[in-house]
């Protein structure tokens, strides 16, 4: 018959209780891609996009991936954009990023131990690829991709109203205004919001801290510059002729026939 390691593990997982001390992070991290996990459900707190999350009441909106060759379960990002929802499915930029907990919730987030090292990781992103500037830059450099365009779409999206003014709630430009001064907002109020959960977050990291990430399968590692996080970036290099695709490039064994690395 067949058999899912990935999917055996993480339902015996579930059917264990946490039990209250701090070695259940390396006990869940066995069964369940946990960094992943607590990152993107961290990123989504970030971004107030916390309806569909794995830790919350709708928590059969995701997807996961299950490696019949691996042991662990993998979640993957899900429907990170309700930030950048149009007027009126904005949310408030004060909105609590600590929601409710489903049983997924309650073997992660919800739980002591797991609980700091998310606080941990929702401040890593507020200092790194979620700072307020960085995040700013990111959303103006596709408002400067989108804003040549808009106006062709005058007539048959704005119903001929120009949507490059200041105008009603729904217009390009005031929601343009709205999300940037919302992004703006929102990075300050989750600095707050960790502090009231007792985790305090500075507002920059220690430059030469260094901390081992997942690149993909590959090795990574992301590390503190002028204050601030890397992305995750591939340490690997290229083993030849082993038959695997060492550095998550989606070449393998590439330059052996050279014996070039």
């Amino acid at each position: 018959p067949y058999i899912n390691q990935a999917t055996d593990s993480f339902e015996a997982w579930m059917d264990l209780s946490p039990p209250g001390y701090a070695s259940w992070v390396a006990t869940s991290d066995e069964h369940v891609y946990l960094d992943a996990l607590l990152r993107q459900e961290a990123l989504r707190d970030v971004l107030a996009n916390g309806a569909d999350t794995v830790f919350g009441q709708n928590y059969s909106n995701y997807f996961s991936y299950d490696d019949a060759g691996d042991s662990r379960r993998r979640y993957l990002p899900w429907d990170l954009d309700a930030v950048f929802s149009p007027y009126p499915q904005n949310v408030p930029y004060t909105t609590n990023m600590e929601g409710s907990c489903s049983e997924i919730g309650r073997h992660t987030r919800c739980e002591d131990f797991v609980e700091e090292e998310y606080n941990r990781i929702a401040c890593q992103h507020i200092n790194g690829t979620l700072q307020t500037d960085r995040l700013i830059a990111e959303f103006d450099a596709v408002d400067a991709l989108i804003r040549p365009i808009i106006p062709d779409e005058t007539d048959f999206v704005w119903g001929g109203v120009d949507p490059l003014e200041i105008g009603p709630n729904n217009n390009y430009q005031a929601e343009y205004t709205r999300i940037r001064q919302w992004i703006a907002d929102r990075i300050p109020e989750i600095r707050a919001q960790l502090a009231d959960r007792g985790y305090d977050c500075p507002d920059a990291c220690t430059p030469g801290e260094v901390e081992a990430c997942d690149y993909l399968y590959c090795d990574g590692e992301r590390s503190c510059v002028d204050g601030l996080w890397t992305g995750c970036e591939l340490i690997s290099n290229e083993i030849l002729d082993n038959g695997i695709d060492d550095d998550c490039d989606n070449e393998v064994d590439e330059g052996a026939s050279t014996g070039t690395q």
